[in-house]
């Protein structure tokens, strides 16, 4: 939706402006995610959207020393003092993988072992579905959204491929 568009459409965030900033791709360093966070000091930009965080599995990681800083330095420095918003996913792997078929242990990874998450300098994002089960009575699985004492925010999601059940009975994994 467009601001002022005529037929009761406001957009979510008229007037904003998208960056894209590549910063993992083949080749990657520890110095891309420094560089990207630096650069939304020096080019006054407002929020930072990351769906990335570390790969380990049930395993801490998090941010650099180096990665850290820049992280920190654009909170307390960026938008004219103001700081930079960094809204961090809490991770994929939080319940059973949808495998139809197989059985499948998962990862029940947890975004406690997230350092980024852990910042004091992000706000963490998880998902739910209608239930806040990872199994679903339908049969379907809400896999991914990972949950600890560091999320700030849960917004609501859908589940993994499956059929969503249409009446009023509760049951579905759609919104």
């Amino acid at each position: 939706a467009v601001a002022n568009n005529g037929i009761g459409g406001a957009g979510v965030a008229p007037g904003v402006t998208l960056v894209p900033i590549r910063l993992i791709d083949f080749g990657a360093t520890d110095q891309s995610v420094v560089d990207a966070f630096r650069h939304t000091i020096f080019n006054d930009i407002d929020i930072t959207n990351n769906s990335w965080g570390p790969t380990a599995v049930r395993g801490v990681a998090g941010p650099t020393a180096a990665e850290f800083l820049a992280l920190r330095d654009s909170v307390l420095f960026g938008r004219e003092g103001k700081g930079v918003i960094h809204v961090f996913a809490a991770g994929n792997d939080g319940g059973a993988r949808f495998n139809e078929g197989f059985i499948d242990l998962g990862g029940w990874d947890s975004s406690a072992y997230n350092g980024y998450i852990n910042s004091r300098y992000v706000i963490g994002v998880t998902g739910v579905d209608h239930d806040g089960s990872f199994n679903n009575e339908d049969g379907t699985i809400t896999s991914y959204p990972e949950v600890s004492s560091a999320v700030l925010v849960a917004a609501p999601t859908g589940s993994n491929a499956g059929p969503v059940i249409t009446n009023d009975t509760g049951l579905g994994s759609g919104l």
